[in-house]
């Protein structure tokens, strides 16, 4: 077996999705999710990516909540991280609900490249569409006033 650790513990990839309170401020959300990310580090890990998905409906409410921020954060720490992650999730008053899976087993952690986090929500690209069509269509609508118009 290859040396795949630090100070002789196996490090593993996790992958954590957090939905938190939808009333939340850019500033108050952005705040936490660097917070967590701060905090891997704290434990010896290493955090590779985090991902703010934005305002998403969630299937079922979740103390009387029908929406919440979704966030993906992906890192590399200790079998005993993840428990300790989840417990900072837990007390958090902001966070709806919390899922933690593991991607990979062994990972070196000083092969893990880190990828540029998004702590913005990220634009949906179905919203971006159904927008760029809307604009189209209201374009398309004033170009057919103005024809009608002339042709009176």
């Amino acid at each position: 077996m290859s040396d795949q650790s630090t100070n002789n513990v196996t490090m593993r990839q996790y992958e954590t999705l957090y939905i938190l309170r939808p009333e939340l401020d850019e500033e108050t959300s952005c705040g936490l999710m660097r917070k967590m990310k701060e905090w891997v580090e704290d434990q010896g890990g290493k955090s590779v990516q985090v991902l703010c998905w934005g305002r998403k409906k969630l299937v079922w409410p979740r103390k009387d909540v029908r929406k919440g921020l979704f966030v993906q954060h992906t890192y590399v720490g200790k079998p005993n991280t993840v428990a300790a992650y989840e417990r900072q999730l837990d007390v958090d008053e902001r966070v709806l609900l919390r899922q933690t899976i593991t991607l990979k087993h062994e990972v070196d952690p000083e092969k893990v490249q880190p990828l540029p986090d998004q702590f913005a929500p990220m634009k949906d690209p179905a919203d971006a569409a159904a927008k760029s069509a809307e604009k189209a269509e209201k374009k398309a609508f004033k170009r057919d006033d103005q024809e009608i118009s002339n042709e009176e």
